[in-house]
């Protein structure tokens, strides 16, 4: 990874590959908690650096984007409770 740039993208799939496991197989309290959990680190974690690179819109509009997923796939996913 040293010289390719490519290694943290398969990490990165890894990686959201691992997180939708785990919040699919964990109770859906406890899953709920999690994914919010990821979902703000995440949000951080990324604007960090894209703040840096490109400014602050692009991390409001990120941010907006990460909401807006994660409020989807939760009415996705708590449809079927209902």
């Amino acid at each position: 990874m040293k010289n390719h740039i490519s290694g943290i993208f398969i990490i990165s799939i890894m990686w959201l590959i691992l997180i939708g496991i785990i919040g699919y197989y964990l109770p859906r309290k406890i899953s709920r908690i999690f994914l919010l959990f990821v979902l703000i680190v995440h949000s951080w974690g990324a604007s960090s650096w894209i703040s840096m690179k490109y400014g602050f819109w692009f991390v409001i509009f990120f941010i907006l984007f990460n909401a807006i997923l994660f409020y989807k796939i939760d009415d996705k996913i708590n449809r079927k409770y209902i």
